[in-house]
């Protein structure tokens, strides 16, 4: 165990630099060791239940600290792709709502917005960039989307819009992956147009009411009635250049996906387009094992920060899944099991991962 821990380690020390003078380092182990140590709970209950090294109050406050987590994320992005010796990376962008089923307030950048009066108000929402290779997943970006009936007008966008500013920003980090894999509510066409651009291979499932050109002939997609897994390579209005689109079955459902790499076989197509499943694990193991829905906070800030601690948490753990085997449950069992049933487990995975 010690030798995998200090897997851990070594990606604690590529990471601490990067918070140093900005934040205070202890705290910041609190919280990031207590989510991947213990239960979703953490953020409500402390370090360890036994002996709390740090009160709530505390962990809380620390919270309102600025933490850059590009920084952090991309740092530990290009270390685990140059150390892992593959060719499958792609990006995967998705989002998912963030349930307070029995809140009254909406957390926004202007505070808390009353909602028990308001009808249709949806949950905010994390929108987040990740470089995965189907095990190893690391968010390297990511932005809380609020309502636009209770966010302010000039700092409204919508989904594709913060789309397209994540996609920015990861051109300037100088990453060389540019395949990506989302749904089809961010696939605008300006999107799109600014994929092809940029020399991005973009999987994406698109709706059947499409305007399209094939054969000179303008219509929607719906209206060629293609056959299940029969695919066809034509214009899609607004984008430049051909695409391929095949309808498929996808969860019980029938699907159109569509690429701008027109080459590729249509099993491929598929089996990439269902690569996109990684971002729901995610989202779901992040819910059920690092506390992402589990929020006891009341700013903007806390909230960015707590949401940012729970990715960096994933990425860590999926790191050593890729070693381990098995789910993010079942890695931080393998840690649960060694430090947490003594009083000073915070103390003794220090330790542990000094060895």
């Amino acid at each position: 165990m010690i030798n995998k821990l200090s897997t851990l380690n070594k990606l604690l020390n590529i990471l601490i630099p990067l918070i140093s003078g900005y934040v205070e380092i202890e705290t910041f182990k609190v919280y990031l060791l207590g989510l991947i140590l213990q239960e979703r709970w953490f953020s409500t209950h402390g370090i360890s239940k036994r002996n709390e090294t740090k009160s709530m109050w505390q962990v809380y406050d620390f919270l309102d600290n600025g933490i850059n987590w590009q920084n952090i994320y991309y740092a530990l992005a290009k270390y685990v792709f140059e150390s892992l010796i593959e060719n499958n990376w792609y990006l995967v962008v998705d989002g998912s709502p963030l349930k307070q089923q029995y809140a009254e307030n909406r957390i926004t950048r202007k505070g808390l917005i009353n909602v028990k009066d308001e009808k249709n108000i949806p949950h905010n929402e994390l929108v987040c960039l990740s470089l995965t290779n189907g095990i190893v997943y690391i968010p390297l970006d990511f932005r809380i989307w609020t309502s636009k009936k209770i966010t302010n007008k000039r700092e409204y966008k919508t989904k594709p819009e913060i789309f397209l500013t994540i996609l920015h920003q990861y051109l300037i980090r100088r990453i060389p992956v540019r395949t990506i894999v989302f749904d089809n509510g961010f696939a605008s066409m300006k999107a799109l147009k600014w994929l092809n651009q940029n020399g991005f291979i973009w999987i994406t499932r698109i709706k059947s009411n499409k305007k399209i050109k094939i054969s000179e002939k303008h219509c929607k997609l719906k209206d060629l009635k293609l056959e299940i897994d029969q695919s066809v390579v034509l214009e899609m209005t607004g984008v430049s250049g051909e695409v391929k689109i095949i309808r498929t079955c996808h969860q019980d459902e029938v699907v159109y996906i569509a690429t701008n790499k027109t080459d590729i076989g249509d099993t491929k197509l598929k089996a990439m387009y269902k690569s996109r499943w990684s971002c729901e694990v995610f989202h779901r193991e992040a819910k059920q094992h690092l506390g992402l829905e589990n929020i006891r906070m009341r700013s903007w800030q806390k909230l960015q920060n707590h949401v940012g601690f729970v990715c960096l948490s994933y990425a860590l753990l999926s790191i050593l899944r890729q070693q381990w085997g098995g789910s993010i449950g079942h890695a931080k069992h393998i840690i649960h099991n060694e430090v947490y049933q003594i009083h000073d487990a915070y103390e003794r995975l220090l330790q542990k991962l000094a060895c």
